[in-house]
């Protein structure tokens, strides 16, 4: 889950951050912020949890599971009630 995370970076700043998800990625490892004092760093199925990602962001998670024609996808939802 990432919004833009080398919008506002030059190219060879943008490869070094696209290249170091790509890393993490495939560690098993996942990155959460919720500013620069609020950085996360673990592995993925520890880190993208409803109680993990609700407590950081501060509002309702749910992750969802489905089968896409055999490819098992996880989406989230929120809610801000």
């Amino acid at each position: 889950m990432l919004d833009e995370p080398a919008a506002a970076l030059d190219l060879r700043n943008q490869g070094q951050v696209l290249n170091l998800l790509r890393e993490l990625a495939a560690q098993g490892l996942a990155v959460l912020m919720m500013g620069p004092e609020d950085v996360r760093i673990g592995p993925a199925d520890d880190l993208l949890t409803d109680r993990a990602l609700s407590e950081l962001y501060q509002v309702r998670v749910r992750t969802v599971s489905y089968d896409d024609d055999g490819t098992p996808r996880r989406v989230l939802a929120t809610s801000f009630r």
